[in-house]
């Protein structure tokens, strides 16, 4: 994906807003502006579309409603981000989104498709109901005093 600058500043202000939103409950406030700053500002976006990640905004009755972006990992699909609004949720958008990645995947000739979940996230059982099961754990210090505690999530096409 060519770098696109507006692209990247829209999804960053929906970041913002998910983020404080649906991380307060499981991640310190510092750990959230951090992971914003660090992963999901238009900056950083930008440098990961130079890196070949290609992102997507989903729309709900005509407005933003979340995110995604992923990037072929040598015949994997990686799910590098996957974001919804609390709003939004419960009414088939985050479905569609990952019927989209599904058909992306599909159409790039990929059979496998994995992300990383924080495991006090509640969406664990989202990705399990969408064919995704726990296939390992990874403890990553992302910088700042901060460590990402994650499952990796895998589901076959």
């Amino acid at each position: 994906m060519k770098p696109d600058r507006e692209l990247a500043e829209r999804i960053s202000v929906l970041a913002d807003t998910i983020w404080h939103e649906c991380y307060a409950s499981v991640l310190e406030k510092g750990q959230i502006d951090y992971m914003l700053r660090t992963y999901h500002s238009a900056d950083a976006m930008l440098r990961e579309m130079s890196e070949g990640y290609d992102f997507f905004v989903v729309t709900d009755g005509g407005k933003d409603a979340g995110y995604y972006s992923v990037h072929d990992e040598g015949g994997r699909l990686y799910i590098s981000k996957v974001y919804l609004l609390k709003e939004c949720r419960g009414r088939g958008v985050g479905k569609r989104m990952f019927s989209e990645i599904d058909s992306y995947a599909k159409e790039h000739g990929l059979h496998e498709e994995y992300l990383r979940v924080n495991k006090g996230n509640p969406t664990v059982e989202i990705y399990k109901r969408s064919g995704f099961s726990i296939t390992d754990t990874v403890t990553s210090d992302i910088g700042n005093g901060y460590v990402m505690d994650d499952y990796v999530m895998t589901k076959r096409l």
